[in-house]
C-alpha cells in the first residue's frame, strides 16, 4: 500500500541552530512529491510558526492536484490554523483544539520601519481573513472578530465544527464503559461490606438480609458462604498490585526494544545516506506518531546521489544527471556554474522554476 501520510508535528519556520526541528515549506513540497498515492493525509499537531513559511505550506497543499485530507490530532494553533484549511476535508479528533489570534510581530527600528512592518502584517492578515472566510462562509469582518483577536482564542472540536473550521469529528471507538466492579475495586468493596457487618450480634442477621436484598442474592445464600466469597475477592484484589508491577516491567522492556529497533532503522538510513543526521529528530517524531508508516516512508527513500561522480565535460550523460537536480541542489553541489556554462537552456529552466522568471543573459 503506498505511503500517503504527511506529518506537521513541529513548529513552522526555517531551520536554525535554535530551532533545528522546524518544518519548512520546501520539506512539505518534497514530501508531497514522494507520495505516490492519489490521496494525501496531513496529520497536524502544531503550535504555529512564521507567517511567510506557513503561507508557503498552505499554498503547496492548496495547490496540489492530489486530494488532501487534514486530521487535527492535537492542536492547530496560530499559523497552523491557516495551514490546516488547505485540506479538501478537515477532520478533528474529539479532544483536538484550534487556536487563533492576530499576527504578533517583533518590529524594531525607526518609525518608518515599524509603519512598514505594520502595513505588511495587515496585508498578511487580510489574506488570512480571506482564507478563513472562504472556508467558514463567514464574512471577512466576522472572521476578524472571531479569529484575529489580540488574545488567544481556543476552539474545541465541537465549536470548530459549528463555525465551519472542520468538516467532521473523528469518532473515538477505543473508550470503553467502566465495569461495575473492577478487580482492583474488590478490596474496597470488601472493606465496605465488612464495615456494614461489624454491628452488634443481635442486629447482624438483619443487616445481612439487607445486603442480600441490595445485591439481589438468592434466598438460600448463607452469611458464611457470602463472607467466604468476599474473602476470596479480597485475596484476588491484593494480587493485582503484583500483577500490575509485572505488566509495567513487560511494557517497559517492550518499549525499550521498540526504541532500539527505531534507532537502528534511522541509523541505517543515515549510514546509507538516505537521510541526513539533521533529519534524525524529525524521523523520531514520525515514528512516535505512526511507526509503521514512518518505517515504510524511510525504506522508500533512495540513497543520496554522489555528485562527485559527474563527468568533467559537458556530455549528454552529465546533462541527464544535472536535470534531476533542483536549482538549490545544483547551487549547493557547486554545479550551478557548470550547468550555466555547458547547458544554458537547462540552467534557464531551473532558474525560471526557482524564481518564476527567466534569467537576465547579460548578468549570466
Amino acid at each position: 500500500m503506498p505511503y500517503n501520510d504527511l506529518y506537521i508535528y513541529t513548529p513552522i519556520g526555517r531551520r536554525s541552530e535554535e530551532h533545528p526541528d522546524n518544518i519548512t515549506a520546501i520539506e512539505v513540497v518534497q514530501m508531497l512529491s514522494w507520495i505516490e498515492d492519489s490521496q494525501v493525509v496531513v496529520h497536524v499537531n502544531c503550535p504555529g510558526g512564521t507567517v511567510t513559511e506557513g503561507m508557503a505550506i498552505f499554498e503547496a497543499l492548496n495547490g496540489s492536484d492530489k486530494p488532501i485530507t487534514v486530521i487535527v490530532e492535537g492542536i492547530a494553533a496560530s499559523m497552523a490554523s491557516v495551514v490546516m484549511l488547505a485540506g479538501d476535508e478537515i477532520i478533528m479528533t474529539p479532544y483536538a483544539r484550534i487556536m487563533t489570534h492576530c499576527i504578533k510581530g517583533e518590529s524594531k527600528g525607526s518609525a518608518a520601519t515599524m509603519r512598514a512592518d505594520a502595513a505588511t502584517i495587515e496585508q498578511f492578515e487580510a489574506t488570512m481573513l480571506i482564507i478563513y472566510s472562504q472556508r467558514t462562509g463567514l464574512t471577512v469582518e466576522e472572521c476578524r472578530l472571531k479569529f484575529l483577536t489580540e488574545e488567544d482564542t481556543w476552539f474545541t472540536a465541537e465549536e470548530a465544527l459549528a463555525l465551519g473550521l472542520c468538516d467532521r469529528i473523528k469518532q473515538d471507538n477505543k473508550i470503553k464503559p467502566e465495569p461495575t466492579l473492577a478487580v482492583n475495586d474488590a478490596y474496597a468493596f470488601y472493606q465496605t461490606l465488612a464495615a456494614v457487618l461489624k454491628v452488634p450480634n443481635q442486629k447482624k442477621d438483619m443487616d445481612f438480609e439487607k445486603l442480600k436484598n441490595a445485591l439481589q442474592l438468592g434466598a438460600d445464600v448463607t452469611e458464611e458462604a457470602f463472607l467466604n466469597q468476599v474473602a476470596d475477592w479480597r485475596t484476588k484484589a491484593m494480587q493485582v498490585e503484583g500483577l500490575n508491577a509485572k505488566l509495567a516491567g513487560f511494557e517497559q522492556a517492550a518499549s525499550q526494544a521498540e526504541s532500539a529497533r527505531i534507532d537502528a532503522l534511522i541509523a541505517k538510513a543515515v549510514k546509507d545516506k538516505r537521510i541526513t543526521a539533521i533529519a534524525v529528530p524529525v524521523w523520531k517524531n514520525l515514528f512516535t506518531v505512526n511507526a509503521e508508516n514512518a518505517a515504510q516512508a524511510l525504506e522508500a527513500i533512495s540513497p543520496a546521489r554522489d555528485l562527485t561522480q559527474f563527468s568533467a565535460t559537458g556530455t549528454p550523460g552529465e546533462r541527464e544527471q544535472l536535470a534531476l537536480l533542483t536549482f538549490d541542489q545544483l547551487d549547493r553541489s557547486n554545479k550551478l556554474e557548470r550547468c550555466r556554462a555547458e547547458f544554458y537552456d537547462l540552467y534557464e529552466a531551473k532558474f525560471e522554476e526557482k524564481f518564476g522568471k527567466k534569467p537576465n543573459k547579460q548578468n549570466s
